[in-house]
Formats: structure tokens, sequence, C-alpha cells
């Protein structure tokens, strides 16, 4: 236990703060100031409700921390109180401060409650794979578009390691019946991962398959060109309390307008002129999770795509989570530029 990795400093920033998340799979961390003594606990769920109110990934930590908390003083036990809060909220920690309260270590549900049989969520992953590929071609008249390489091996295998390494591995790769390179290509791997496929005999969208299959829990979508590089079970514990149909994951980017930008007031009249202003926007990056009854809300035709389900979900006013994500931590293979600039990364 290593007590330096899930410590952020309350003058950090919240972008810095996601990024020892992701690197140490921990959901929070614990605030100090600068003699080290605990402040409070900053949560996965704290930024990025912050983030989809401001998206500023520059706010300081000390702007959004909590200050009430449990804590053990050394030597001290857990109290029944204390262990029902583990029990009910698993990706929590509660720290162990010395006589100084400065940090010294932390009980954790998987420290406290060891599980030495490791299983694999149940959760089903569906690549979607069953495209034509047209904006990466010629690569794409010769190999498939899953097959294009990044980090010395194929995109897909990427995404399934990524999943894998998050203890999910239950695959559906769905195909369209062009696809046999790919298929006879990812049946190499039965003994690395569990999967099946989804081979379509007409074309069914990027989305259609929804209504042929069948899920018993709630499952990740994903392109299989966007590659994200995040904890995938924050992502799925972020799905769950908040009690989406879906999460969408939505990369934040910043765009520098090169123009000046006319502020209008509402009698349409000029209020004044930005120069070259910064604009923050968030972006969809292919990456879903759905619960299972998401068929009662699907488009009536057999053949539609994701945007055309969630003009569906939105109609019927069900809730649709947004999990924000930094642009550094999402790699997209989709086209020729975008692809370029992930090599450069």
């Amino acid at each position: 236990m290593n007590i330096n990795k899930i410590l952020i400093s309350q003058s950090d920033t919240i972008f810095n703060a996601m990024k020892k998340m992701n690197m140490t799979g921990h959901i929070c961390l614990l605030v100090i100031d600068k003699s080290k003594k605990l402040k409070g606990i900053i949560s996965d769920g704290d930024i990025r409700r912050n983030l989809l109110k401001e998206n500023n990934l520059k706010k300081k930590v000390y702007t959004i921390f909590n200050k009430k908390y449990f804590f053990l003083k050394k030597k001290q036990k857990l109290t029944d109180k204390m262990k029902n809060f583990i029990i009910r909220n698993k990706h929590m920690i509660i720290p162990v401060v010395n006589q100084k309260n400065i940090p010294i270590s932390y009980i954790s549900h998987k420290i406290e409650f060891k599980n030495k049989h490791k299983e694999f969520e149940k959760n089903q992953i569906l690549i979607m794979a069953g495209g034509v590929g047209t904006r990466m071609k010629p690569f794409t008249e010769i190999l498939p578009k899953p097959l294009v390489p990044l980090k010395g091996k194929p995109m897909i295998l990427n995404i399934m390691d990524n999943f894998k390494k998050y203890n999910f591995n239950n695959f559906t790769i769905t195909l369209n019946k062009k696809e046999k390179i790919l298929d006879i290509f990812i049946n190499q791997f039965k003994n690395n991962y569990t999967f099946d496929f989804f081979k379509e005999t007409k074309p069914l969208g990027t989305a259609g398959c929804l209504k042929k299959m069948n899920f018993k829990n709630d499952f990740f979508l994903t392109n299989c060109d966007t590659y994200i590089n995040i904890n995938l079970q924050n992502l799925l514990k972020f799905h769950k309390s908040s009690k989406s149909l879906i999460t969408m994951v939505a990369s934040i980017k910043s765009l520098n307008l090169s123009f000046g930008e006319c502020v209008l007031d509402k009698n349409g009249k000029l209020k004044k002129i930005l120069e070259k202003p910064k604009k923050n926007f968030l972006t969809n990056t292919g990456l879903y999770i759905i619960r299972p009854d998401i068929k009662r809300y699907l488009p009536r035709k057999n053949n539609f795509g994701m945007d055309e389900v969630i003009s569906s979900v939105l109609k019927y006013k069900k809730k649709i989570g947004v999990f924000p994500i930094p642009n550094n931590d999402w790699k997209d293979t989709g086209n020729w530029m975008n692809y370029l600039n992930t090599l450069k990364k």
C-alpha cells in the first residue's frame, strides 16, 4: 500500500486529480495541504459533476473536495458505522492519520473484505465492428477497420485488452457478412478472451443489432475505432449511481477561434466582441453503457444508428448521463486525420 499514490494537493487541478485516479484505479483521492495534513476527500463523482456544470479542468481541487468524511487515527479500529459505509460504497476509502493528522494508510473494501476468488464481471461488451470503413480507405480495402494498428497491435485488441484490464471479458463482436478476415483473425485469440460474434445478414446500421440481442445486465457498447484510456470500473459505478438509461462518455475539447465573436443582446444589437475566444465543449467518443431495458425505447425501423437511439430515448424523456473525460484519454482512429494525430501523441 503506497499512500502517496492517492494523495493530491488541495492547490492542484482537477485535471491532475482525474489523471491520478486513472493511473491508480482509485475512484477517490485524499486531499492534503502544504504540510501534508489531511483536509478532505475528492471523488470521481465530485469532479465529473463539477465538469458538467463548468467544463473547467484547470479548477483547483480545494474548490470542490469534501470536508466531511470518515477517518481513523493510528491503531483505532473501524466502527460498525464505518464498515457499513465501506460495504455500501465499495469504491470509497477511509484514511488513517497519525497524531499530526498526516495520512499514513487507508482502509478500502478490497483491504477489509478480501475476495480470494476473482471472477470477471458479467457485463457484456458489444464491439461494433460491422462498418465498411469508408473514411479509412484505401487501408480498409485491404483490411477491416478494427485491424488498424495502434500501439503495435490491431485497434480491436487494444480495446479488448483495456476492458480485460478492468475485469471485463464478455465480448460480442458485430460483423457484416463481408467481414470474413476479421472473423478469422479474432478466432486466433479464443484462449485469451471470451467472445462470440453477431453476424448481420443485412445492414442494420451502427445500432440496429440492439433489437436482435438480449442483455441481462447493463452492457457496454463501443465503436471499434475508439480507445478510451479510463478506469472502466469507475465508469460503470458512475452509470449505476446516476440511474441513467444510457451513459455516454464525452471528451472535453477546446477550440480557439481565429475570429472575433459577436455577442448580441436580447434585442439583436451588438453587446461586445470577444477577440479570438476559447470555446470548451463536450464531444461524443462512441463509448456507452446501456441498461437492458433499452429495447423499449428503440426506433421502430430495423436499420438505425446510435444517434437515432439517443434521439428516441430523449423523446421518451428518459435519462442520458454524460461521463466527461480529458481529450488526452481518447484515441480515435475513425478517419485518417484523427488516426495520424493519435499516432503523434
